[in-house]
């Protein structure tokens, strides 16, 4: 159990003390910076720990990122300073100092896009310091509605928890961190003011513990599912997973004191682990690919990209047909067949036929090639143009790749369950038809001159 495994610790620290100079200093340091990197990022903050940790030590920005994301940090920090300044002296935990924290954390006043527990969209007003005046309820992913108090009710609400606290520090048998971790969830569950009550339940726990000589949980990023997960158990009646929960992050935090007292490196910034969080999360916002190259991939491109291209081509190659002798078209599908390319030319209408092929899983490409000979006008030399589409199926994805007889070259990328819209075809086929547009008319005045 971690709560008795924190309590120990936190006995063996103080049985080491006087400590040597500077250490305490220097681990307080790399809490705070954890406390506000992941206390920040759970809120859906954007800076990385790297930025964070310049940001508050150096007041670096991070370029690129939002001006809300930087003030939501120092912010944070400011109130994490106070605290862990006025937390030395005997300043009482009352509504006053509840509401200056929040001023602190949320620095002006702004309005933000919300959700109302009916699921329609609004926009509320957030005021620094001043309890919330319309319903902050929330809509689970269940569907249900999760009610936290209503506005009305609010100051009463804290008033009774101000009142609770007080009488339970003056037990002397109160343990801080089962303290510490009720008042966190009893604050959440009033959740008193329009936002910032997560990061302000955080600090104010904090708060707690550091006023009866334990150092900050950080609560942790990588463990964010774990902390809404045994804080939705707390609301069925069972908080115990919860304290067991803030425990353990309680004697992580006093680990780290333990292990720079005894000369053992305790910064965990090339933690394999994070590391590969991180990388994960990272991995989770670009598209994972579903869908590889194969029989049924191949034929969906052919159907719903190759024919349709194909077909809108045809349509706009008609108005070359009254101005060239001869105006042909080819497709080529090149098969990879005991390893050597062999081309095999045929016209649209025995593509259709691969859909019954069974060499259709080793198609390697397939070429539209348009050719264009012969100006009907008179010139001073024939006048000859073509282009093609050279389609490459790689394990992947597939390739479009348009080139003409001038310079004209274009490519594009898609994966096996994207496709190009309707509109994307047409403005792919009205591009080369002005490049053609553009070819004639430009040799055409060059050999009358």
């Amino acid at each position: 159990m971690f709560l008795e495994k924190a309590i120990l610790k936190k006995h063996e620290l103080d049985a080491l003390r006087p400590f040597e100079s500077g250490v305490e200093e220097r681990v307080m340091q790399k809490l705070r910076i954890d406390w506000n990197y992941h206390s920040n990022s759970i809120e859906g903050n954007s800076l990385t720990y790297g930025e964070t940790k310049s940001l508050i030590l150096h007041h670096i920005t991070a370029e690129g990122k939002s001006l809300r994301d930087h003030f939501e940090i120092t912010g944070h920090n400011d109130a994490i300073n106070w605290v862990l300044d006025v937390v030395k002296g005997k300043r009482d935990l009352t509504e006053n100092f509840i509401r200056e924290l929040h001023k602190l954390i949320l620095i002006k006043n702004y309005t933000k896009q919300a959700i109302t527990a009916d699921g329609k969209p609004t926009t509320i007003e957030i005021k620094v310091g001043e309890y919330k005046k319309v319903p902050n309820h929330v809509k689970t992913v269940s569907g249900e509605v999760f009610y936290f108090a209503e506005p009305l009710d609010v100051p009463f609400k804290m008033n009774d928890l101000l009142n609770w606290y007080a009488k339970q520090i003056k037990d002397s048998e109160a343990n801080p961190i089962i303290l510490a971790a009720e008042f966190h969830y009893k604050f959440i569950r009033i959740h008193p003011f329009g936002d910032g009550n997560g990061r302000l339940a955080r600090i104010l726990m904090n708060f707690i513990l550091l006023k009866f000589g334990y150092h900050p949980a950080v609560i942790k990023i990588e463990s964010k599912e774990k902390y809404f997960e045994v804080l939705r158990i707390a609301d069925g009646g069972n908080i115990e997973p919860f304290v067991e929960y803030i425990a353990e992050t309680v004697f992580n935090s006093l680990d780290v004191m333990h292990k720079a007292i005894l000369g053992i490196a305790f910064e965990d910034d090339n933690d394999v682990d994070k590391q590969f969080w991180l990388l994960n999360e990272k991995l989770k916002g670009l598209k994972k690919i579903e869908v590889v190259k194969n029989e049924e991939s191949i034929e969906n491109v052919i159907n719903k990209v190759i024919i349709p291209l194909h077909d809108n081509i045809l349509d706009s190659n008609k108005k070359f047909e009254e101005i060239y002798f001869e105006v042909t078209n080819h497709i080529k599908q090149w098969l990879h067949i005991s390893n050597s390319p062999l081309p095999q030319s045929f016209y649209l209408k025995y593509i259709r036929e691969l859909r019954n092929s069974e060499n259709l899983k080793i198609i390697k490409s397939i070429d539209l090639v348009f050719l264009f000979d012969k100006l009907r006008s008179v010139t001073n030399s024939p006048i000859h143009y073509s282009f093609s589409f050279v389609i490459n199926f790689q394990e992947l994805f597939y390739e479009i790749i348009l080139n003409d007889n001038k310079s004209l070259q274009k490519y594009f990328k898609k994966y096996y369950d994207e496709f190009f819209s309707e509109q994307e075809l047409k403005n792919i086929v009205i591009e080369i038809t002005k490049e053609h547009i553009s070819y004639i008319d430009s040799n055409t005045k060059i050999n009358n001159t």
